[in-house]
């Protein structure tokens, strides 16, 4: 009798749970629906996403859905290899037979309910987003929105695992009750703890063989691991890679629900924004913006032709690497704003002196991660600070960045002024170098005029040719010139009590004459360097005679043309004539008798072409110890040569003196290679240089033929020292009225320009010392005592030198 009552109670249970599986069938499929599509379809009912939460919620529910019918499946396939290896009985303890096939009927059942929801999910996901798509289908490509979490993984290129492994960790932080990741008897997530490797296989693999097909999502180099979507630490994990806890970055997790995080909130330096700049407002020479506008407009088949010609199987750079450089406001952050704007991207600038600190590998990946979930076009500013030469303490930082660099598949822009402070290793990963020289004067005429804007009220005496031609400014300092000049205006026009308004204002041509040489004066005070000058005013307060000043113009002019020349008429290639080398150089020499303004000339040549003076005397150059001279010969002209400097040697004689043609010492043959040595950097020298010599028989004539240009210094005639006696009187200096200029210059006719300079400083140091203030003035008779000192003290001079 038990064992049919047994009997009998077992088949009762067993024809109820049929009946319950039937009626939970019936239920799963509505009437009129097909088996597979969800009912919110079938009502018409659905609409597309409008947020990143809304699809991301949706998403969540699915991979909820189908990790667990990946685990109701894997307990299934458990249940059934231990039935075949008769471990039945072991794995479900003294559980009644029926019993475990009451279990695996509700598990299959499970399994169908949880196949039925993945497939209505995601038949509804894949509705939505075609709704959501169709909705922006007559918009430009660049404002279609897609949810962000579509956007990354289109971007990145992620299969399906790997989706499903991001979704899975922004659930378990957002919306933990969805998941209870369980596997075999154990639960695996505690929420505010990372869930590991073993976990994630688990939950979202259907079974054993996937499971090890998608351990590689993990490795280092996989996408996930590579862009810093998540992290995987190994940091106190001894055992396998399932061992191994994984995280989804905080920022990652923001963009995902919809959140703007400012960049640079989260990296000191850096600022993401979309740039307004057009192509067509950037100054350029012609040559130089069309490759820089092919090269850009021909990224997206550049990299498909790299990856179909598998380039990337040879070559290890991903992406395209250009690099900027030129002087300071030549236009390569412009540039770099009008590139982003023409591809329709951001711009993810970044700006930091360095990389140095413990925090340099978060910074690292941030940048990278940043620029590539923004799809930004990543622009490293004053990149020689970063990228600079290796020292023991920033090596691991800079190979880091390096190794970045390489991998990033999206465009990169680096900017310099100094480009050989960059590591040898950083040239080789760059694919584009485009140096971005000065403008020269029909440039500038064009910058001026693009960055004059049409609103702003200008005075009829503008001439913006003239300013163009007399002032050498490149873009950044000729936009600085005109807010200068507007603020003269304005400080004008409240002055003159003219108006208060804006449209009381106008500028003119002295106003940005003005600004121009506030900005030409800070500009070369900027760079300071060994025995730099820095020129204060150009050739039209320099006091000369009229052939002198002709000729100091032609120098000024043709260094103002070699932009031209050599840039856009390609006199700077390689001829015959120059022994194949460019000759973009210039040699001068001054010469004449002491006094004459040789100095004063070369700060007015400066000025005017705006460049600061490194000034070295043979003092500064020739040593005692025999190859010393030859190292100090190069070092002057290489610091010239990296500050963009005039190289005057002051005193030429002593340096460039005649060769010994009988050397038999040492010492002689020493200073004839130097002589040699010198000869090679004035032929090789890219910029300005000027000798001045009193005693121009004792150069050696070998270097004649390197002067491009010879200037003349003559003692000044009358009139010329008249207005050097005026001009050496500051206007604030007070004056008596009997001081007569051209009685002094014809008084004092062996008086040259440094002459009467020393006389009008003792005059006046003898006035402003005066007890009565009443006769506190420089009087004339002051100037004729002071000339006569002067005068007496040169004929001492030369008493001696011939006694």
């Amino acid at each position: 009798m038990p064992a049919e009552n047994e009997f009998d109670l077992f088949d009762i249970i067993s024809a109820e749970r049929r009946r319950d599986e039937k009626r939970l069938e019936a239920m799963s499929t509505p009437p009129g629906a097909k088996e597979d599509e969800p009912p919110e379809e079938s009502a018409g009912k659905l609409t597309p996403y409008k947020t990143d939460l809304e699809y991301l919620v949706d998403a969540v529910e699915l991979v909820s859905r189908k990790g667990r019918l990946y685990q109701v499946k894997q307990k299934l396939e458990e249940k059934k290899t231990a039935s075949v290896e008769g471990d039945e009985e072991q794995e479900d303890g003294f559980a009644a037979p029926w019993q475990r096939r009451h279990d695996a009927t509700r598990e299959r059942r499970r399994a169908r309910e949880f196949e039925g929801q993945v497939r209505q999910l995601t038949r509804k996901i894949q509705e939505r987003m075609r709704l959501t798509r169709g909705a922006t289908v007559d918009q430009p490509e660049s404002v279609v929105w897609v949810p962000r979490l579509e956007r990354i993984l289109s971007s990145r290129q992620m299969n399906e695992f790997e989706k499903e492994v991001v979704i899975l960790l922004v659930g378990l932080i957002l919306l933990p009750h969805k998941f209870s990741v369980n596997v075999g008897a154990g639960v695996y997530h505690c929420r505010g703890e990372p869930v590991d490797v073993a976990t994630i296989l688990a939950f979202l693999s259907p079974d054993l063989a996937s499971q090890i097909s998608n351990r590689k999502s993990f490795y280092k180099d996989a996408v996930l691991v590579r862009d810093h979507i998540i992290h995987v630490s190994t940091k106190g994990v001894q055992g396998d890679l399932s061992s191994c806890p994984v995280e989804i970055d905080r920022r990652m997790v923001d963009f995902i629900v919809g959140l703007d995080s400012e960049v640079h909130h989260l990296v000191d330096g850096s600022h993401l924004y979309l740039p307004q700049t057009k192509m067509d407002a950037v100054v350029l020479p012609e040559e130089t913006k069309t490759l820089i506008t092919r090269t850009v407009r021909s990224l997206s088949l550049f990299k498909k032709s790299k990856q179909q010609f598998k380039l990337s199987e040879t070559i290890s750079s991903s992406g395209l690497v250009m690099l900027f450089y030129g002087d300071s406001g030549t236009g390569k952050t412009m540039t770099a704003n009008a590139i982003a704007n023409l591809l329709g991207k951001k711009l993810l600038l970044i700006n930091f002196p360095s990389l140095g600190g413990e925090q340099a590998a978060g910074f690292v990946r941030m940048i990278f991660r940043e620029s590539k979930i923004n799809d930004a076009v990543l622009f490293f500013d004053e990149c020689e600070s970063i990228f600079e030469s290796r020292d023991r303490s920033t090596q691991r930082d800079v190979n880091m960045l390096l190794t970045e660099l390489e991998r990033h598949d999206g465009m990169i822009i680096l900017a310099t002024n100094r480009p050989f402070d960059l590591d040898e290793a950083m040239h080789r990963r760059i694919t584009l170098a485009i140096e971005f020289s000065k403008p020269d004067h029909v440039l500038r005429q064009h910058i001026w005029k693009s960055l004059l804007p049409s609103s702003l009220p200008l005075a009829k005496d503008v001439d913006l040719a003239a300013l163009a031609m007399r002032y050498e400014l490149s873009g950044g300092f000729i936009k600085n010139a005109i807010l200068t000049a507007l603020s003269i205006a304005c400080a004008s026009a409240e002055q003159s009590r003219a108006g208060t308004s804006p449209g009381d204002v106008h500028v003119t041509q002295e106003d940005l004459a003005k600004g121009a040489q506030l900005q030409l004066r800070g500009r070369l005070a900027m760079r300071s360097f060994e025995r730099r000058i820095v020129p204060r005013s150009g050739l039209e307060c320099l006091v000369c005679g009229p052939k002198l000043r002709t000729k100091l113009q032609e120098v000024i002019d043709f260094e103002k043309s070699k932009t031209v020349l050599y840039g856009q008429w390609g006199f700077g290639g390689r001829t015959a004539f120059s022994g194949g080398q460019p000759e973009i150089g210039s040699c001068v020499l001054f010469y004449g008798p002491p006094g004459t303004g040789k100095s004063l000339a070369a700060q007015a040549i400066g000025f005017e072409v705006g460049r600061a003076l490194k000034v070295v005397n043979a003092a500064n150059v020739v040593d005692k110890y025999v190859g010393e001279t030859g190292k100090n010969i190069e070092k002057v002209f290489a610091e010239a040569r990296a500050m963009e400097a005039i190289l005057v040697f002051d005193e030429a004689e002593g340096l460039f003196g005649r060769r010994n043609a009988d050397a038999s010492s040492s010492v002689d043959k020493h200073a004839n290679l130097d002589s040699g040595l010198l000869l090679y950097w004035l032929e090789h020298y890219p910029g300005l240089c000027i000798l001045t010599t009193n005693a121009k028989d004792a150069i050696d004539s070998a270097f004649f033929r390197r002067f491009r240009f010879m200037v003349e210094f003559p003692q000044p005639d009358r009139a010329t020292r008249a207005k050097l006696w005026e001009s050496s009187l500051p206007k604030q200096a007070p004056r008596a009225p009997d001081v007569d200029f051209q009685a002094l210059a014809s008084e004092f006719e062996k008086f040259a320009g440094g002459d009467i300079q020393n006389a009008v400083i003792r005059a006046a140091s003898r006035a402003a010392l005066r007890p009565d203030d009443g006769k506190r003035w420089i009087c004339m008779a002051d100037l004729r005592e002071a000339a006569r000192t002067e005068s007496s003290k040169a004929d001492e001079s030369l008493q001696r030198l011939y006694t």
